[in-house]
């Protein structure tokens, strides 16, 4: 059975069972378990297989699904999708209306927050509005955070440097007003989401600096904490973003593309360091959105 409670849906189960020996009756009531349903995290994959996959859109607005397999590395390419050009922000947020299967959002040139519910299987369900005025933020993107049950949240950069989270209702929508929870985030030209980068259970944002600086931070919900630089010369590529786990071996990666269109895949050892990196792919330079 399920209970709703302040937005977000909890489980719990028991169970009655009589049994009988003889003239003899034997009730038994186990005890009732209560636990937060954990939305599925945006690394864990579109097409239902649970491993990452990478979304591209081109300069035509066709948006094409870049699958990883069991053991990493890239599985046969396929176009999901048609007519995204007009769509100024799109990212994966997770399984943002919890109905188990992720989602990505788009926000377009007036400000309006679409979600687009995948449909579990590299597919789209009918998409929907959830928000407008949007175009007040230079910068969006999705966590899932511990702090709020593991529930998606959707963070918005003002032209302030402003950062804003907005929680997540059971249907998708954006539950309530947003609040800021950081200052300064102008310093960077690039931030994203990078899953739990350092092993610690947490949620990781990153940033770049013009100058090629790498930070992470620990985010859940409205706290951001914990920062530290982890790479130094990024201001090489031209896109920096998160990959989720592409080599399958448990940890969370980084993937840049440089300034003639190669993908270099950074390779996280789960301690919040490297362990190497590859180049992975070529013309990638012509896309207006990897994510």
């Amino acid at each position: 059975m399920a209970d709703q409670k302040h937005g977000y849906w909890e489980n719990y189960i028991a169970a009655e069972v009589t049994v009988s020996v003889g003239w003899e009756k034997l009730r038994v009531v186990t005890s009732e378990r209560r636990e937060w349903i954990r939305d599925s995290h945006w690394s864990s994959g579109f097409n239902g297989d649970g491993t990452t996959d990478i979304l591209a859109r081109d300069r035509s607005g066709i948006l094409t699904m870049y699958p990883t397999g069991l053991q990493g590395g890239w599985q046969p390419p396929r176009t999901i999708g048609q007519g995204w050009s007009g769509m100024t922000s799109i990212f994966k947020t997770g399984d943002l209306d919890r109905d188990t299967r992720n989602d990505v959002v788009a926000r377009d040139a007036t400000g309006r927050l679409y979600l687009y519910p995948g449909d579990g299987q590299g597919g789209w369900l009918q998409q929907r509005q959830i928000g407008t005025g949007w175009n007040i933020f230079n910068t969006i993107f999705a966590t899932t955070s511990p702090q709020e049950g593991g529930h998606s949240g959707i963070y918005g950069r003002d032209s302030n440097g402003t950062l804003w989270h907005y929680g997540s209702g059971s249907d998708g929508s954006l539950a309530y007003a947003g609040f800021p929870v950081g200052t300064g985030w102008n310093m960077f030209n690039t931030v994203f989401p990078a899953g739990d980068f350092n092993g610690d259970g947490i949620e990781d944002l990153m940033g770049r600096t013009p100058s090629g600086l790498l930070y992470s931070y620990q985010v859940d919900g409205s706290k951001i904490y914990q920062r530290s630089v982890i790479g130094v010369g990024w201001d090489v590529m031209a896109k920096v973003g998160a990959a989720g786990d592409f080599n399958a071996d448990g940890h969370q990666d980084v993937y840049a593309i440089d300034y003639s269109g190669r993908m270099h895949m950074y390779y996280g050892n789960g301690s919040g360091g490297w362990k190497g990196s590859a180049v992975v792919g070529w013309g990638w330079g012509g896309l207006t959105a990897v994510f």
